[in-house]
């Protein structure tokens, strides 16, 4: 029988030819495995004399899990066409991250482009904290004397719902863009709230979207009285830009109301 039989497996004692030359090759990896296979089997060996082995079964797969993984990793180490392919895509990676970082800091980007990229840059961050902090820095730099307006704080008080429509029964979430606040957001949400109407994630501060982006609407389907009540609420804020309309979406379930608005 000759080497090329021995690796391949032609007869029967094949695995166990396999196996030496795999360990021969691989010394380290071979180490892990195979101790952890001891493992394995001195864990069934205690087992058999009624020791609970549960506590120890878990370290057994993890030192199984890394003998596997280093064996995987020396295979693509001693590959040059899979080395080469990680090198080109982790290359590729990193221009595109340089092109991202450079348009981040420099292209004339709308407000929810500009949030979208900065969420791609830095990756390694929560993605809903790095807008809103970015928001704020934002906000905070443009509030000068001449344009303090431009960004005003929610009013203090909404107008309250007629007695018409019980604001309980109507499901209210919040959808926003822009350069809108997440504080001003929740504020704005804690005030409807207080007047009753069963807002959802309040304390999250609704959900930034860049589907909301140059909306100013409150969606309902059903009545639109409620819908129109919200839209005067929301609007009496001075968070909206434009002015707030309720629209028909069909989409949207009974009793709930979904606001829609950006800046």
């Amino acid at each position: 029988m000759n080497k090329k039989d021995e690796i391949s497996g032609t007869d029967g004692a094949s695995p166990l030819v396999f196996l030496k030359h795999w360990a021969r090759t691989n010394p380290a990896s071979a180490a892990i495995v195979f101790g952890g296979i001891a493992c394995f089997a001195a864990v069934a060996l205690v087992s058999a004399f009624g020791i609970d082995f549960q506590s120890n079964i878990a370290p057994v797969f993890y030192i199984l899990g890394v003998g596997l993984f280093l064996a995987i990793a020396t295979q693509i180490i001693n590959s040059k066409i899979i080395m080469s392919v990680i090198c080109w895509f982790f290359t590729i990676l990193l221009i595109l991250w340089v092109l991202s970082y450079i348009a981040l800091r420099g292209a004339p980007l709308s407000t929810t482009a500009r949030q979208q990229l900065s969420c791609v840059v830095y990756f390694w961050l929560d993605c809903k904290e790095t807008v809103d902090s970015q928001t704020v820095s934002n906000v905070q730099s443009s509030e000068t004397p001449n344009n303090a307006s431009t960004f005003p704080a929610p009013s203090d008080t909404l107008p309250s719902p007629p007695k018409a429509v019980r604001p309980s029964e109507y499901t209210v979430s919040m959808q926003f863009a822009g350069t809108l606040t997440r504080d001003s957001i929740r504020e704005l949400m804690r005030k409807l709230k207080e007047q009753g109407w069963n807002v959802e994630g309040v304390a999250g501060g609704g959900e930034r979207t860049a589907k909301a982006a140059g909306l100013s609407e409150i969606r309902y389907s059903g009545d639109p009285l409620p819908a129109e009540i919200l839209a005067k609420a929301v609007q009496s804020s001075n968070l909206a830009k434009n002015e707030i309309k309720a629209v028909r979406v069909s989409s949207v379930p009974e009793k709930t109301l979904e606001i829609w608005i950006s800046r």
